[in-house]
């Protein structure tokens, strides 16, 4: 029963991530228009699904998930989050890589100062809107 009470802090990261890569090819300052992830989240056997909503702000991304809330940073060009979440297990990190031209990614998470507790991926569920000023 552990375990399932943490996936959706896992599911939560991954959307945000996905959200912030795709987001930061279109936009160079401001705030970027939310996008939504369809995540998959492996906590040992069991696998969770769901949308997460993730919006960036240069290269600070925040993401929400069934009141979990993930803040996170863009490193390698965007290609990656590193990112961090408050949940029902204690606090923990996740780490997101994008491929598919950002349209989908892959990752780990886990609680603070432990290795990697799940594994996660995702795909956009529907196309981020250009954001604010990019027309």
């Amino acid at each position: 029963m552990r375990l399932l009470r943490s996936w959706p802090v896992a599911v939560a990261i991954i959307a945000l991530l996905l959200n912030v890569s795709a987001v930061r090819a279109d936009s160079t300052s401001g705030t970027a228009a939310p996008s939504h992830w369809q995540v998959y989240a492996w906590i040992g056997q069991n696998v969770q699904s769901g949308i997460m909503t993730m919006t960036t702000s240069g290269e600070k991304v925040v993401a929400h998930f069934n009141n979990i809330t993930f803040h996170g940073t863009l490193v390698d060009n965007g290609n990656q989050i590193n990112a961090t979440y408050t949940g029902p297990r204690g606090d923990g990190w996740v780490t997101l890589h994008f491929h598919n031209e950002g349209n989908g990614f892959g990752g780990e998470w886990g609680l603070k100062g432990k290795p990697a507790d799940g594994k996660f991926v995702g795909t956009r569920a529907t196309a981020s809107p250009a954001p604010a000023g990019s027309q």
